[in-house]
């Protein structure tokens, strides 16, 4: 027989590779296709140029057949881990490992390969680059009653997983009913017999609380106590003192508190405020200092990215946690740990694994920024992925599609059924709107500016001379022009050019938003004003025209120390400092600002959550007066398109909140088409070719 080439079986057991290597213009030998192209199609395959050959670790199915029917000689090790095998076959099914912080299961792929094992796992792993394998929670070990087929499963994580799924949040089961009618409860007196029954589980009502809880707050707690222990409420209504106390319902002696940096200070203060804790018991974890003595805490405050960048403090913290008899672990701004297989929220799961008879409880008024997936590291944290939903990978296949990209994408049809589970199982969810007797109004409206759009249109042509370079040097090296999945791939990698062009927006806005701050400062001395940006070069360019401008002002952008952010809110709060630019992202959330009742926005962001986390620093509780936010928008810039994204994001988390208040869209003609960073970039890409004359695909 007359080979195409040949396919030398390489590595381990665990980890087997073929090595491809074949001829130029050599075909397939059944359907004739160029074996370079047929390579690149393969489910798993790099090019490494050190050996001069494909490196191939997934075939697809039926691997032994899809290489002998490409003409390959498959050639067989006699000697190592691999010496006695005869099939690709034998080294298909993936095997598995239960990790030793229990909660993760490490899968080799093997000849299945990670499109193949994700099918098997329903999307729920995560590829770690390093180690070239897939992390799973152990909860998706199980699916029903039994373990998922296909795999070579640890048994212990098969005996792991089914522990997890039967170890409910709720008090008892029989409190199931009582804790779903408080879900979205504003009046005890309207759930009495609910909260009676929770108490008396847990040995009767609240006693002594050093602060007044609204009537909505005392039924969060009770919520929260009972097994809905994500809290879910809006911004700005009062989440740190229901999750206080609800931690004294459930009789702690002790709390572990994960939060921003920006607000280990804060929470320090409303823990001693609740009056549940002394000053004297609490251990704060600060960046720069000496880690604290944890001997003698009953309440220890750690920043979520400190606990992610030191790892030794996961297990330090857990031993900590296990010395307790009734510790609860408060995650706020939980939203934080959205993505799955991040460092964040790795490192917060794998301690709380390590102390399973810790309650936990999520803080967060943005549970959902872009879609269901989001939810998965929160479900995961509080304890209901797995009882309520049958652990990630049922979750995704049910809420969720995914692209080609690996982009996780909403089901709007499963929504209204993902917001009913989350009302009946999950969380405490009271909107701004089921709030306001207790809170004033707010109010969005727009300011469309004709701005100087000469530097703008710079940085637009800039960008796309760079991206016809991008086309030339690949056509010079390639002798071709670059395909669509070539094209799509230097899209995704090269967002950064959507992102000059929205730093380019901003900075149109920046002597306008002066102006205005100017005259807002001469005309109202007693009421400070914040101004919202995003980018640091737009942050930058605020502060210093503000300073020429002679107007007063402090900044809270990335990077600043927590001292220097807490003196510049007590500053603001005490009218001392009238104009505060803010980042979006690094001010948006944990600080109080409710001495000014009026936002600049220079700048937006693609997500409607954001925005409303920015907007509710000044719409919460303590503020006295209507919130009057403006939003500034550059005719003729991405602006426009930023707006219609938030209108279309926003229709999105109105369905799984059950709340319609998510928008922040503004301006009556708004471009609806663009969505996100990646559909302007490939705006951009379609201007490049159309300059060089390249085809473009068929619509």
């Amino acid at each position: 027989m007359t080979y195409v080439g040949t396919a030398e079986l390489v590595g381990t057991i665990r980890q087997p590779k073929l090595i491809m290597r074949f001829g130029f213009g050599m075909k397939h030998a059944q359907n004739g296709q160029d074996l370079v192209s047929w390579a690149k199609g393969l489910p798993g395959r790099r090019w490494n140029p050190d050996v001069s050959a494909w490196e191939v670790t997934s075939l697809g199915q039926n691997p032994d057949r899809v290489l002998a029917a490409a003409g390959f000689e498959l050639i067989l090790p006699t000697e190592g881990d691999l010496a006695g095998i005869q099939r690709l076959e034998e080294l298909y099914v993936p095997m598995t490992l239960l990790a030793k912080n229990e909660r993760t299961v490490l899968i080799r792929t093997r000849f299945c390969g990670y499109e193949g094992t994700q099918k098997l796992i329903d999307n729920a792993g995560v590829w770690d680059k390093k180690t070239e394998l897939l992390k799973m929670s152990v909860v998706d070990v199980v699916k029903g009653a039994s373990p998922r087929p296909g795999i070579i499963w640890d048994p212990r994580a098969i005996e792991r997983s089914i522990e997890v799924h039967a170890n409910s949040p709720l008090l008892s089961p029989e409190l199931g009913p009582h804790v779903a009618a408080l879900a979205n409860a504003l009046e005890p007196r309207a759930v009495a017999t609910h909260i009676k029954a929770i108490q008396a589980h847990l040995g009767g009502p609240v006693g002594k609380f050093g602060v007044d809880l609204f009537p909505y707050q005392i039924v969060g707690a009770y919520g929260v106590a009972g097994g809905h222990r994500l809290l879910a409420d809006s911004p700005g209504v009062g989440k740190t003192f229901q999750s206080l106390a609800a931690t004294a319902a459930l009789r702690s002696d002790a709390l572990l508190i994960i939060c921003p940096p920006v607000v280990t200070t804060n929470w320090a203060r409303e823990v001693e405020k609740s009056g549940i804790f002394r000053a004297d018991e609490i251990a704060t974890f600060k960046t720069g200092r000496k880690e604290p003595v944890l001997t003698d805490a009953k309440v220890v405050i750690i920043a979520d990215s400190t606990l992610a960048a030191r790892p030794h403090l996961i297990h330090h913290l857990a031993i900590w946690m296990n010395t307790k008899a009734n510790v609860v672990v408060a995650y706020d701004e939980a939203h934080r740990a959205k993505t799955m297989g991040s460092k964040r929220s790795e490192s917060v799961l794998d301690m709380v694994a390590l102390s399973p008879h810790a309650v936990r409880i999520a803080i967060t008024g943005t549970p959902v920024l872009a879609g269901p997936h989001e939810l998965v590291p929160i479900l995961e944290f509080t304890g209901h992925l797995g009882p309520v939903f049958g652990g990630a990978g049922p979750f995704l296949e049910t809420y969720c599609r995914r692209d080609r990209f690996g982009a996780f994408h909403p089901k709007k049809a499963a929504l209204p059924d993902l917001h009913r589970k989350l009302n009946q199982h999950v969380w405490m969810r009271r909107t701004k709107k089921d709030v306001l007797p207790f809170l004033p109004e707010k109010h969005i409206t727009s300011v469309e500016l004709d701005v100087d759009l000469k530097d703008y249109r710079r940085t637009h042509r800039e960008v796309v001379e760079e991206i016809v370079e991008w086309f030339q040097a690949f056509r010079q090296q390639e002798g071709r022009w670059p395909n669509e999945a070539e094209i799509e791939e230097f899209e995704q990698d090269n967002l950064r050019y959507a992102s000059k062009l929205r730093s380019a927006a901003g900075m149109t806005k920046v002597p306008v938003a002066i102006e205005m701050v100017t005259e807002w400062v001469k005309g109202n001395p007693d009421e400070p004003v914040l101004v919202w940006a995003h980018h640091k070069e737009v942050i930058a360019a605020l502060h210093e025209t503000a300073i020429k401008a002679n107007v007063a002002t402090g900044v809270i952008a990335g990077g600043i120390s927590a001292n220097e952010r807490d003196r510049l809110v007590d500053g603001f709060q005490a009218g001392t400092i009238p104009v505060l630019i803010c980042s979006i992202t690094a001010a948006g959330v944990g600080i109080t600002l409710t001495r000014g009742s009026n936002a600049i926005f220079v700048e937006s962001d693609w997500t409607p959550a954001l925005m409303l986390q920015a907007m509710d620093r000044q719409h919460r509780i303590g503020q006295t007066k209507d919130v009057h936010a403006e939003i500034l928008l550059a005719l003729g810039t991405l602006d426009e398109h930023i707006q219609g994204t938030l209108a279309k994001k926003g229709e999105t988390l109105e369905v799984i909140l059950g709340d319609d208040s998510n928008s922040v869209a503004v301006g009556q003609n708004m471009d609806r088409d663009l969505m996100n960073l990646g559909e302007v970039m490939k705006g951009l890409v379609i201007e490049a070719r159309k300059q060089l004359a390249i085809a473009l695909p068929a619509a």
